[in-house]
């Protein structure tokens, strides 16, 4: 019979941490309850089998294994690795790993990956564990039925994150602990990668009413009611703004009604461009078809950190989601893809070119403003509390940001719309060049 295993707090001691132990306790006693005699996910045989499946370099392979062997060696890090896996794919609710512990002292910070030679340090503990969702997803797609390739697809999730901490980290091995939490939603079998993109299913929430015009197909949104816009029609937060960030009210905001019933519609409709005007129109139902409204099932798009995105390879991802999802959800049929992103900020057309593949892509869609700050700035810097005049300048695409903000533009995200039955017009901006006539 195990002997009763060191508390959180002590473990954490022996480690040398003194983070605050309160966002690990959930959940302490069941994982020390069910830990096993060895730990299956540090076995070299399961970093090989994890590594190649997800497709991370083979060269990462043997600094991960002598990790995976000193977390092994000592049974306080063993303690928390087990702990770890669990909360991060067993546990009923969703953990936030920001705060766990760096565990430098115990596992040193690792040197750079720079000429083949290199070793992992305490960022590649969370890696090692990030790996064990592997054998999960497989299992989980499994029962499902999901195509092979399919799961090796979405699992390439790891080495996307691997690369952000990489190019965060001075090229170190690793993967951000606050990147950890997104993994759930692999192993519990709601998001697969198809191309381009990640798609999972979920609930529009009350952000807009699409409509469709029976007479000739154009698409006209209506903005909720109740959002607060400031005089250009951008999104403005409710709560107190960060210095420069678009929730900076300004004179002239407007709040959006919108009421729906039997016959009409009336509401302030959305710029396809990204922002909401603030006169209202009345839509005659016998001509307007509600095409998406809150609560209405969409195809949630989300898109991975690890390559371009040609028109047409996002195109192609978008179709093969439609029949995807029909086929192996019919009985939650959706009606449109819906995603919020940086990536959907108006601002991108002011310093980008407009063959640019995010102008491109952006165009495509239907744009609603949506309260936004600097958060979204980690995800092209992968560092937080960005000052536009030391930024890095690593790329093209950097460098231009941190330009657009120096110059005193506002950094801005957006959710985008786009209706499943539009499909056969993607690349032809079926929004923008309806966009006059649909108000008129």
């Amino acid at each position: 019979m195990r002997e009763r295993e060191p508390g959180l707090e002590s473990t954490l001691a022996e480690l040398g941490e003194s983070v605050d132990i309160t966002p690990m306790a959930d959940g302490w006693d069941e994982s020390m309850r069910s830990l096993p005699e060895t730990v299956r996910f540090l076995a070299r045989g399961e970093i090989h089998h994890a590594r190649e499946y997800c497709g991370l370099p083979a060269d990462l392979e043997e600094p991960l294994v002598e990790c995976a062997g000193r977390i092994a060696e000592n049974p306080a890090l063993v303690r928390l690795a087990w702990h770890t896996a669990r909360r991060l794919f067993d546990s009923p609710d969703r953990a936030d790993f920001r705060a766990w512990p760096q565990l430098r002292a115990a596992l040193g910070n690792g040197e750079p990956i720079r000429d083949g030679r290199f070793t992992a340090g305490g960022g590649a503990f969370y890696l090692i564990v990030a790996l064990s969702m592997v054998r999960r997803v497989a299992s989980v797609h499994v029962e499902l039925e999901i195509p092979a390739d399919v799961t090796r697809a979405t699992c390439r999730q790891i080495a996307c994150f691997a690369n952000n901490y990489r190019l965060g980290n001075d090229g170190r091995l690793g993967l951000f602990r606050r990147q950890l939490s997104w993994l759930r939603n692999y192993t519990d079998g709601r998001l697969f990668r198809l191309g381009r993109f990640e798609y999972m299913l979920k609930e529009l929430d009350d952000r807009l009413t699409l409509f469709r015009d029976r007479t000739n197909g154009r698409y006209l949104a209506l903005a909720a009611a109740g959002g607060l816009y400031d005089a250009d029609g951008f999104a403005v937060s409710e709560e107190p703004a960060a210095a420069g960030s678009a929730g900076d009210a300004a004179l002239g905001a407007f709040r959006t009604r919108c009421s729906i019933d039997d016959r009409r519609a009336v509401g302030h409709p959305v710029d396809p461009a990204g922002r909401v005007l603030p006169n209202p129109v009345t839509l005659d139902l016998g001509r307007w078809l509600v095409v998406l409204k809150p609560e209405g099932t969409v195809i949630d798009l989300h898109i991975p950190a690890d390559g371009r995105m040609p028109l047409d390879a996002c195109g192609d991802s978008m179709r093969r989601a439609v029949g995807f999802f029909a086929r192996h959800f019919p009985e939650r049929p959706a009606v449109a893809f819906w995603c919020r992103s940086w990536i959907f900020g108006p601002q991108l057309e002011q310093f980008l070119p407009p063959d640019s593949n995010l102008v491109r892509f952006l165009r495509q869609a239907c744009l609603l403003p949506v309260p936004s700050g600097a958060g979204s700035l980690w995800f092209i810097y992968l560092r937080d509390d960005i000052d536009p005049a030391n930024a890095p300048r690593e790329n093209g695409f950097q460098a231009a940001v941190a330009d657009f903000l120096a110059s005193g533009g506002v950094w801005r995200e957006a959710a985008m719309v786009y209706p499943l039955d539009a499909m056969e017009r993607f690349g032809a901006e079926p929004f923008r060049s309806d966009w006059t006539a649909a108000v008129g």
